[in-house]
């Protein structure tokens, strides 16, 4: 269910989306059946403020769940060598995460976007070490959290009548933490990006281009 309202220069609209789901899976090497049922609500919120038909400002905010795959939940094991192998776990859980998006547009030529998600129940994959048996084996656990804040930049210009770009700049700061090991670990790290797209009209007619 949606709620929209429009009123001078602001516009916003309310969401409510409620999801049951049930699923169930078999092994028949193991013999097992695994069952879920759970119902959740993901209700989202979007706002924004267009002072003139040049500038726009919105905020929004979501709720959403990310499902394990299927490999991830399979637990047939898939032997490396004799003493080491790698498993799904039925028991996972789905991961659910809070999404908050503050924009800026001018235009069609720039716009930026200022971004928090965070995400609880964060499945991973695990390793679990037999000392007794001098062995390993790898799995899937909800394992942690994970944290992350970011900016995205997008500029369009035409520099010349036959060239047009768009270039696009991503900041991205991460977190994850987990006690998975019975002690608390955490690590964090940064990253950038920039893509630039170039496109060149190359007779009167604009059917004759090139990209770069």
């Amino acid at each position: 269910v949606s709620v929209k309202k429009d009123w001078g220069k602001w516009n916003a609209q309310l969401g409510l989306r409620a999801e049951y789901t049930q699923t169930r899976g078999q092994s028949l090497t193991l013999s097992q059946t695994n069952t879920n049922s759970y119902f959740k609500l993901f209700p989202s919120a979007y706002l924004q403020y267009q002072p003139s038909e040049n500038h726009s400002w919105n905020i929004n905010y979501t709720r959403r769940i990310n499902r394990p795959s299927f490999w991830s939940m399979n637990p047939f094991r898939i032997y490396s060598t004799a003493t080491a192998y790698e498993e799904g776990n039925p028991f996972l859980q789905p991961s659910f995460s809070n999404n908050i998006e503050l924009g800026y547009a001018f235009k069609s030529i720039l716009a930026f976007t200022v971004f928090m998600h965070k995400a609880d129940g964060y499945a991973t994959r695990v390793s679990f070490v037999d000392t007794a048996n001098h062995s390993f084996h790898f799995g899937q656990a909800n394992a942690g959290s994970e944290l992350q804040y970011g900016l995205t930049a997008t500029l369009t210009i035409s520099p010349l009548p036959w060239w047009e770009n768009t270039t696009e700049l991503f900041g991205n700061y991460y977190q994850f933490s987990s006690s998975f090991y019975e002690q608390k670990v955490s690590y964090a790290r940064p990253s950038f990006s920039i893509e630039t797209n170039n496109t060149f009209i190359l007779n009167k007619a604009q059917t004759f281009m090139a990209q770069i």
